[in-house]
């Protein structure tokens, strides 16, 4: 299967989308119905890492799936992190205009280099919330 759901933690805080090789459409939307169906079963913020990094060039018509998923989160889907997108330059010049006819996409999506490096601006996010906003994200 090319494109792979899975907790990247035992916490649940932060799923890991991972695209491999060519995919089409009804996958993406077979893996997003999936996502959510987890997200759904938590009651605390999850996160999204997405790893492009060996995804072959994105089917036409997923601008329209990524806007349409974006518009639909709910209330406890955070931050959606890229992973990949030097290596996907298609993806890179749909993000950049994506970010530029709709800017508020940027307090949504992020980019990083490398999965280490999503998981770190992940943990920088969590911890940020956590301190501005103790009541919101109890710890447990």
């Amino acid at each position: 299967m090319p494109i792979t759901i899975e907790w990247d933690n035992e916490a649940h805080t932060i799923l890991l989308h991972t695209y491999v090789g060519k995919w089409m459409l009804a996958e993406y939307d077979a893996a997003a119905a999936q996502a959510r169906e987890m997200v759904v079963q938590e009651g605390h913020p999850v996160y999204y890492i997405i790893d492009l990094v060996r995804s072959a060039a994105p089917p036409l018509g997923v601008a329209a799936r990524v806007v349409r998923a974006t518009e639909g989160r709910t209330a406890n889907e955070g931050l959606t992190i890229l992973v990949g997108l030097k290596q996907q330059p298609m993806l890179a010049m749909l993000a950049d205009q994506g970010s530029r006819l709709f800017p508020h996409l940027r307090l949504t999506y992020q980019f990083a280099d490398s999965l280490d490096e999503a998981r770190q601006m992940l943990t920088d996010v969590t911890a940020t919330s956590q301190a501005n906003s103790p009541q919101r994200y109890p710890q447990a």
